[in-house]
């Protein structure tokens, strides 16, 4: 039987990033901030234009708004760049897929959805640890990227198989607002049980991202249909 662990000389190839990228909205906080701009440049140009004239008033405010602006636009690369290298750091950790050979017990598993099951020679994407760190936490995934299950496995339960395509988490939003654009997964399980099941979401995150937003908005609709 095979070692679950990974070989050393495996690693993932990751893309960047790019969650904002093609949005079509903003986030609160931005809003907030152009709105705060706005407001002190405005304030500026008043206070400039009543006491050093109209145009001394105008070029103070506009040279006011530019380096807001331009600040504002820092400090977003500066936090853009922190979030992908964070993203980048927790993908390298769970680059693994993996193959159930042994059953595992009801106690490791932690998710199963409704009609799912857990067979020998599933496919197994890794994800986050949960309690336990001996445990190789892995999520069975369908053919549309949806959850069936989430296990934690003991290393003899497993065996290691090939790094990820990509990462299961932060799915492109056009993937999550309809499931039909997204590509077949190519692990999935075996027995998926022909529900509907949600993609994804990391631990902690549940409000971060108008990601996790779609997926909720997603789910909500989906209930009011039944």
């Amino acid at each position: 039987m095979q070692n679950s662990k990974e070989p050393a000389k495996e690693t993932a190839s990751w893309g960047p990033y790019k969650s904002c990228s093609h949005r079509r909205g903003f986030t609160l906080i931005e809003v907030i901030m152009a709105s705060t701009i706005l407001l002190i440049a405005y304030v500026t140009t008043e206070t400039s234009i009543r006491n050093l004239g109209w145009c001394i008033g105008v070029a103070t405010g506009s040279v006011v708004m530019a380096t807001l602006l331009w600040c504002t636009r820092c400090l977003f690369w500066f936090w853009g760049q922190q979030k992908e290298k964070e993203i980048r750091e927790f993908n390298a950790g769970i680059s693994g897929i993996y193959q159930v050979v042994q059953l595992p017990d009801d106690s490791q598993i932690s998710e199963l959805s409704a009609g799912a099951t857990i067979s020998i020679g599933d496919y197994g994407w890794k994800s986050e640890s949960r309690d336990e760190e001996e445990l190789v936490y892995l999520h069975g995934l369908t053919d549309s990227w949806g959850v069936a299950w989430c296990c934690g496995f003991k290393p003899e339960q497993i065996r290691y198989v090939c790094s990820k395509p990509r990462s299961q988490y932060y799915l492109p939003i056009s993937w999550i607002k309809d499931q039909s654009n997204a590509p077949l997964c190519p692990f999935p399980i075996k027995c998926q049980g022909g529900g509907e099941y949600d993609f994804p979401i990391r631990r902690g995150e549940l409000n971060e991202g108008l990601q996790h937003h779609l997926v909720y908005w997603r789910q909500f609709r989906r209930n009011r249909k039944r």
